[in-house]
C-alpha cells in the first residue's frame, strides 16, 4: 500500500515539473519575440538614415556619375571592336618557314665542311616565344631550339636567340631577306647560304718548272717545263682533277681519275693585278703499283719530282715557281672576290755578285735572280724573297723567304729579315743593292748583289 502511494506522488511531481517547463519556454518564447521587435526597429531606423544619406551623396555627384557611366559605355564598345577584329585573323600556319641552303662558312670540329647541304624550317609556338627553328647541316642537327620570330603575312622573316652557352643551343640569326642563317657558339660556327648554289667554275692553273735533276737522256738539265692543273669548283672547295707535267712536247705525268691514294690541296690567293688569281698546289700520287708514274708536287717548297721504280726507271726533279701564273678569271672561292693583293709590285730581276767573303757560297761576278712578291697565304708576313744562284737558293727556298716588306702607295720599298735558315737579307729600293748575311758561328759570310755596274736600281 505505502508502494503505490510512492508512485502517485511521483507522477504528481513530474507532472508539476511539466507544467513549469512549458510555462518556462512560452516566456522564453515572449522574450525572443520582444527582442526581435526591438532589433527589427533599430535596423529599420538604420537603413532609413543610409538610404537617405546615399540620397544625399548621389544628389551632391550626379556630373560626375554621369561622366563615369559614359567612359564604361565607350570601353565596352571598344572591347567589343577588338574582340571582333581577332577573331576575324587567320590562325597561324603549320610551318613558318622552310628553306634549303648550303654551308658557306665553318670553323670548328662539327663533321661538315663548307659546301654541306643544309635545310632550315621553322614551325610556330605557343608560349613564351613564338617559334622553333630547325637547322640540319650535312645530316647533323644543329640548332632546335625556341625564340621569337617577325612574322610577316603569315611567314618568318627574321629570327635571333642570342643566349648561347645559357639555354644550350647555339645563338642563332635568320634573315629571310637575305638569304642567310648565322650559328655561333663558344667553339664553333656555321654560316648557311639560303637558295641555289651558285655556278660551278672550271679552270686551268699553270706552274713554270726548271728540271734540277734526271735520269733520262730525253729530258735535259735546265729544261723549262710546265705543271698544270684542272681545276673545277662549287664555289667553295676547288679540286683538282687532272695534274699533268710536261718538258716541251714530251708529258712526263698524267694523274688518273681513279689513282688509288691521291692526295692534294690547292691555295687561291688574289694575284698582283685587279681581277687575277694565282694558285699553290700540294699533290701526291701514292699509287704502289711499281709499273705506274708516280708524282710529288709542293709548290710552296718549290719542289717536284716524277718517278717510276719499274724499268725504265724514271726520276726527274724540278724546281717550281710558287705560285701560278695570275689567271684572269671568276675566282674558284667565291669569298676571294672581295680579297686583294697586298701590294700590286712584284720584283723578278738579274743581280750579279759585287763582293763576297771567303767561305761564301757564291765568288764574285756570278749572276743570280732577286724575287720579291705579296704573299696571301700568312697573316705575319705581307713579302716572300728570294735570291737564286743556279740551282741554288741562298735565301727563300723550300718553306722559307716569308718577310715583312714596308710598302708605300702599293709598292714595296723595303725589307729586312733574319729568320730564314740563319741568314738575313737587305732590300731597299732605289739603291741597286741586296744584301745577304749568314749568322752561322762555325761559316759567318757576307755576300752583296747589284743589278749591274751601270744599272744602280733594283727595278
Amino acid at each position: 500500500m505505502a508502494f503505490r502511494d510512492d508512485r502517485e506522488a511521483l507522477r504528481a511531481k513530474a507532472s508539476s515539473l511539466e507544467r513549469e517547463l512549458a510555462d518556462t519556454r512560452d516566456e522564453l518564447e515572449d522574450a525572443k519575440k520582444k527582442l526581435d521587435e526591438r532589433v527589427t526597429k533599430r535596423r529599420a531606423v538604420k537603413a532609413r538614415s543610409l538610404l537617405t544619406g546615399a540620397r544625399r551623396w548621389l544628389e551632391r555627384h550626379k556630373v560626375l556619375l554621369t561622366t563615369i557611366l559614359i567612359a564604361i559605355a565607350a570601353l565596352g564598345a571598344g572591347y567589343a571592336v577588338y574582340a571582333q577584329l581577332s577573331s576575324t585573323e587567320d590562325p597561324l600556319p603549320a610551318i613558318l618557314f622552310t628553306g634549303q641552303g648550303h654551308v658557306t662558312d665553318v670553323h670548328g670540329q662539327l663533321g661538315i665542311a663548307e659546301g654541306d647541304d643544309c635545310e632550315v624550317w621553322i614551325e610556330p609556338h605557343q608560349g613564351e616565344h613564338n617559334c622553333r627553328v630547325h637547322v640540319t647541316c650535312g645530316g647533323n642537327q644543329l640548332y632546335s631550339g625556341f625564340t621569337y620570330c617577325s612574322v610577316v603575312a603569315g611567314e618568318a622573316v627574321s629570327a635571333d636567340d642570342t643566349a648561347y652557352g645559357t639555354d644550350g643551343d647555339a645563338a642563332l640569326h635568320f634573315d629571310r631577306d637575305a638569304s642567310r642563317v648565322v650559328l655561333e657558339d663558344a667553339t664553333w660556327g656555321v654560316t648557311v647560304s639560303l637558295g641555289s648554289r651558285p655556278a660551278r667554275v672550271s679552270g686551268l692553273a699553270t706552274w713554270t718548272a726548271v728540271v734540277e735533276r734526271t735520269v733520262r737522256s730525253d729530258v735535259a738539265l735546265d729544261a723549262e717545263c710546265t705543271l698544270a692543273a684542272q681545276i673545277v669548283s662549287d664555289g667553295y672547295r676547288p679540286s683538282a682533277v687532272e695534274v699533268t707535267v710536261q718538258c716541251g712536247g714530251l708529258e712526263l705525268y698524267r694523274s688518273a681519275r681513279d689513282t688509288p691514294g691521291e692526295d692534294w690541296r690547292i691555295l687561291e690567293g688574289p694575284a698582283p693585278a685587279p681581277g687575277s688569281y694565282e694558285y699553290a698546289l700540294r699533290y701526291e700520287d701514292r699509287d704502289g703499283d711499281p709499273l705506274h708514274t708516280r708524282a710529288s708536287i709542293d709548290t710552296m717548297r718549290r719542289r717536284a719530282r716524277v718517278w717510276r721504280d719499274a724499268d725504265p726507271p724514271t726520276f726527274v726533279e724540278f724546281r717550281v715557281e710558287d705560285v701560278s701564273a695570275p689567271r684572269e678569271a671568276e675566282p674558284f672561292e667565291r669569298d676571294n672576290h672581295v680579297k686583294r693583293a697586298r701590294f700590286r709590285e712584284t720584283v723578278d730581276v738579274p743581280l750579279v755578285v759585287s763582293a763576297a767573303d771567303i767561305g761564301a757560297p757564291v765568288a764574285v761576278g756570278e749572276t743570280c735572280r732577286f724575287q720579291l712578291r705579296p704573299v696571301w697565304s700568312r697573316q705575319d708576313h705581307n713579302c716572300r724573297l728570294a735570291v737564286l744562284c743556279g740551282h741554288h737558293f741562298l735565301y727563300g727556298g723550300g718553306e722559307g723567304g716569308f718577310a715583312s716588306c714596308s710598302i708605300i702607295d702599293g709598292v714595296p720599298v723595303a725589307s729586312t729579315s733574319d729568320s730564314d735558315d740563319l741568314r738575313g737579307l737587305r732590300y731597299q729600293r732605289g739603291t741597286g743593292v741586296v744584301s745577304l748575311r749568314s749568322f752561322d758561328v762555325a761559316r759567318p759570310w757576307v755576300i752583296e748583289l747589284r743589278t749591274s755596274a751601270t744599272a744602280p736600281n733594283v727595278e
